[in-house]
């Protein structure tokens, strides 16, 4: 099945784009909300429970990414009898993976206290609360999440950003108006699992109601289980590599510095999770996309895509890592105050995290649509060594920067270097001689475009919401046309304009 990828891609992102902001906007407000009513505690321990679950939810062992890949050629054949059995094996190993997140969940129960130092809210069971998150993680998978699957391959991410944004806007106003209302955060939390249910369950009808010859059912022979196995065994490193960058660090604060830094550490890593949430929008809209490319496009074609969408890719990391530089500190000044932030040398360290974090994902998304996991399946695991035994070193000696410093430094010096080499060298049979030229003009043009829109920033004397909004206007204004003045003369700049224009 011939899909349409450029149209696909672009209504996948548009709607991606409005999700986005639906998810953004309403927490940023809750955060507040509970900061300034409750305390910043509370905020501490929903995100340590949110990253001991994200650690269990391992257990998924990358079976969500295999899946979408081994639909790619069924769907793009109409194999529908192939996509059914795979749609049963899912069915059967998502339910597995829910009922192993409850049971290990259910085991941590007792150590809960361990994960904490210091003080918690004394008015809430650490235990209830607890639970609450674990059916929240565990319903995910108990129910229809694996349908979802089938929307990815068919390229229809709007229709899952539809349901999302929908569903999310209705569970952020009823929390809202708990907790101006009452107060408590268990009536805060206690939506949670219930409205993920109703979305599963909303995705599973769309999905009958579209697809309705899907119907999870036979079975695949032996081998074609064992291949499926095979490449989820090579993605679990990747899939653990992931959680102990994202989810340990959370864990780690907590264990040595305290719940109230965990709050102070997650509020600088919301905004930027959140900017990088938007930029997933645009991976996850032209993933399938390319997977489908890569089974029916000569490879010459799949080498110019992904030139140019590595140079789309940089030119919007890069920006964002100026704006954050510029507008991190005046922003939590206005949210949170002097009292909730971090220090500069924190900020240049987070700008660094964010920009090797982003910028590895062009031959992250190639690598995932071409199911290229295999071939370096050792890399996270020495990846998640180094990290963890850096990580505990460093946050004894220099505190919250040693924890940034650890997750730099295992990106940096293990992963970018290994998955480059192993991708060009697999696919393209090339090195990777001509990417980082292209990779380290990018960093130069970067670097440049902080300092000169940092030091133009720093001319504004203006204080309180009046100067930041002049700084934005400068960050939006500036750095893009310090970024189209280098690169003007590259080859791909006019073409990926024109990829990237919605029309």
């Amino acid at each position: 099945m011939k899909l349409e990828r450029k149209k696909n891609s672009i209504r996948n992102i548009k709607y991606g784009f409005f999700n986005r902001f639906v998810t953004i906007l309403f927490p940023f407000f809750m955060r507040t909300v509970i900061i300034y009513t409750m305390g910043t505690e509370y905020l501490g321990l929903s995100s340590l429970f949110s990253s001991i679950l994200e650690v269990l939810s391992l257990s998924e062992l990358g079976i969500g990414s295999v899946m979408i890949f081994e639909l790619y050629e069924p769907v793009a054949k109409n194999d529908v009898d192939k996509i059914c059995k795979l749609q049963n094996l899912y069915r059967i190993i998502y339910r597995i993976i829910g009922t192993i997140i409850l049971i290990i969940g259910l085991f941590i129960l007792p150590f809960l206290k361990f994960f904490i130092k210091g003080s918690y809210p004394s008015d809430v069971n650490l235990y209830i609360l607890y639970i609450l998150y674990l059916l929240n993680s565990s319903a995910s998978y108990l129910m229809f999440s694996y349908k979802s699957s089938i929307l990815t391959a068919y390229q229809r991410r709007d229709i899952v950003s539809n349901i999302g944004t929908g569903i999310h806007f209705v569970l952020y106003i009823v929390q809202l108006f708990c907790l101006f209302n009452f107060h408590n955060y268990y009536t805060y939390i206690i939506w949670i699992p219930i409205f993920t249910i109703i979305e599963n369950i909303l995705k599973a009808i769309y999905v009958k109601k579209m697809f309705p010859n899907y119907v999870p059912k036979g079975n695949l022979e032996k081998d074609e289980i064992k291949k499926i196995l095979g490449r989820v065994k090579d993605l679990f490193g990747h899939k653990l590599s992931i959680v102990v960058t994202n989810s340990v660090d959370t864990i780690v604060i907590s264990s040595f510095l305290g719940l109230n830094m965990v709050t102070l550490y997650n509020n600088y890593y919301y905004l930027m999770s959140a900017i990088s949430g938007i930029l997933d929008i645009i991976y996850e809209g032209i993933l399938a996309g390319i997977g489908n490319s890569l089974v029916s496009e000569s490879k010459e074609k799949n080498r110019k895509d992904f030139n140019k969408f590595f140079f789309v890719n940089a030119w919007i990391v890069g920006w964002c890592t100026i704006c954050f530089l510029c507008l991190y500190q005046p922003m939590m000044e206005l949210w949170m105050g002097k009292n909730l932030m971090l220090s500069f040398s924190s900020i240049i360290l987070l700008c660094i995290y964010f920009y090797v974090w982003k910028i590895r994902k062009t031959v992250l998304v190639y690598k995932d649509a071409a199911g290229m996991w295999n071939i370096d399946n050792k890399k996270p695991y020495i990846e998640i060594i180094a990290n963890l035994i850096v990580n505990i070193i460093l946050v004894n000696i220099i505190g919250i920067n040693g924890v940034i410093i650890s997750t730099i430094l295992s990106m940096l010096l293990i992963s970018l270097p290994w998955e480059n080499k192993v991708f060009f060298k697999q696919y393209f049979n090339e090195n990777t001689k001509q990417y980082y030229k292209k990779f380290i003009k990018y960093i130069i043009i970067t670097f440049l475009g902080c300092v000169a829109t940092y030091m133009l920033c720093s001319l504004v004397n203006i204080s309180g919401i009046v100067g930041f909004i002049i700084k934005i206007i400068i960050c939006v204004v500036f750095p893009n046309l310090v970024l189209a003045t280098f690169s003007r003369n590259n080859e791909y700049f006019k073409e990926a304009i024109r990829m990237i224009k919605i029309k």
